[in-house]
């Protein structure tokens, strides 16, 4: 007899343990998956107004300010990346800003070196949280 009830009690573990891992594996699949973005309708543009703006933009220079701003990001990032807190998006977007510095875009170049130093400072922001309790 109580070998009957060590396998019944074995069993009844057992499946309990196969169900909560198939619910664990059910509700972690609805938390991982991410829907595949579409891909962006390609965009028409004329020749020569594409590089008309390629020659204004030859002829201007990166603004002071602008320059300035992308160095603030640059050691904000850097800083971010030391603390072990930078998020991808921020790196994504310094790249987008250098680009921009390279196009001699200073209002592109100011616009994302702000939202590269506001990332950095909700990174850190949020290594200074508590961990969530569930």
């Amino acid at each position: 007899m109580p070998i009957l009830y060590r396998l019944s009690v074995h069993f009844i573990q057992t499946q309990a343990n196969r169900a909560m891992a198939v619910m664990g594996l059910g509700l972690s699949g609805c938390v991982i998956w991410q829907p595949v973005p579409s891909a962006p309708a390609p965009v028409a543009s004329t020749p020569a107004a594409s590089t008309a703006a390629a020659v204004a933009a030859s002829s201007q220079r990166l603004s002071p300010q602008a320059s300035a701003a992308l160095d603030i990001a640059r050691q904000r990032v850097a800083a971010a990346k030391g603390n072990r807190t930078l998020w991808k998006s921020a790196l994504d977007k310094l790249a987008a800003a250098e680009s921009a510095a390279a196009r001699k875009d200073s209002r592109d170049t100011i616009t994302l070196s702000n939202e590269i130093v506001a990332l950095c400072e909700l990174s850190t922001a949020q290594a200074l949280r508590p961990p969530v309790v569930w």
